[in-house]
């Protein structure tokens, strides 16, 4: 898959083809796979992105609600993809006066699982047969996953006491296809 003019339909494409076939986990969170909308030229390549992470890369707020809501797919020259996701967390409200930000746990399955298929999807149309991926977050000293002592990994009921998380791990394109959910075990649930 190369950056050619047809890269965001063409990337579009396999993305609906990778997308359609994975059941949920929980719920979706926004911003998803299909809010990517514009496609932007980048220094390895090329993006589809939602329009407040636009030319530049320069992060523009859409509302003062929310205002971290960003998600760029990204395909590099070399097959290289890439998925940014601004929203690992989110408010917890208690009661009215009472809330925290938890790490929304079914949201990094959820979004792994789809990236996997889409990276499955890539190496079906441009014949790699080969990966190496990572997962990484930023920002979760002191935070609880929402579904609490109930998940293992990043679901472990003490608070995260690092700031950031990462992970990786090989995969074959036979491994993602007969057992994509191994590889997402090992990029987010330490299994």
């Amino acid at each position: 898959m190369t950056c050619t003019p047809d890269g965001p339909p063409k990337v579009k494409a396999v993305l609906r083809r990778a997308s359609s076939t994975l059941p949920l986990k929980g719920t979706d969170v926004s911003p998803s796979l299909w809010d990517v909308g514009n496609g932007y030229r980048r220094a390895p390549g090329a993006a589809l992105a939602t329009n407040n992470l636009g030319d530049g890369r320069r992060f523009s707020p859409f509302t003062e609600f929310r205002p971290e809501i960003a998600i760029e797919l990204r395909v590099h020259e070399d097959g290289g993809l890439r998925l940014f996701h601004s929203r690992l967390s989110g408010e917890l409200r208690y009661d009215a006066q009472d809330s925290e930000q938890v790490l929304l746990d079914d949201t990094a399955v959820n979004l792994t699982c789809r990236f996997l298929a889409l990276v499955r999807a890539a190496a079906e149309e441009a014949g790699y047969f080969n990966w190496a991926m990572a997962l990484g977050a930023t920002g979760l000293n002191g935070l609880q996953t929402h579904s609490g002592a109930t998940s293992p990994g990043f679901g472990n009921p003490a608070r995260y006491d690092e700031d950031t998380y990462t992970e990786t791990t090989a995969a074959t394109r036979a491994e993602l296809t007969q057992a994509p959910g191994a590889v997402t075990r090992r990029l987010v649930l330490h299994s």
